[in-house]
């Protein structure tokens, strides 16, 4: 997947390796029309944060993350299951990741 990165020290384009039940669920996600609108600028962001959900005491985690689809001033959160790989990554992302130099390995032009 292209991401784009507003960090401290400017944007980076990089590519977040996605495995293929991620990708399925964020393709997905990004072929629906969330507003009753014949408009077709929509974009898309991936929010950094990832939630959990139990279902029963010591029971298996269940990941959360988020996307936010944006059309005008309409906008609309949307919440999917995904790997525990890509909620350590977005936790990285968030935690570790400060400024360009930090991804400067996983540039879109690198590859």
């Amino acid at each position: 997947m292209k991401l784009e990165l507003s960090l401290f020290d400017g944007n980076a384009t990089i590519r977040w390796g996605l495995n293929h039940l991620d990708f399925k669920k964020i393709r997905d996600i990004v072929s629906k029309n969330y507003f009753d609108s014949l408009e077709k600028e929509y974009h898309y962001e991936l929010l950094p944060y990832v939630g959990t959900k139990i279902e029963y005491p010591k029971g298996p985690q269940t990941f959360i993350g988020n996307v936010r689809c944006i059309q005008g001033i309409k906008a609309a959160r949307i919440e999917f299951i995904c790997s525990e790989q890509f909620a350590g990554n977005m936790e990285w992302l968030k935690l570790e990741v400060r400024c360009t130099e930090h991804v400067k390995h996983l540039l879109w032009e690198n590859f």
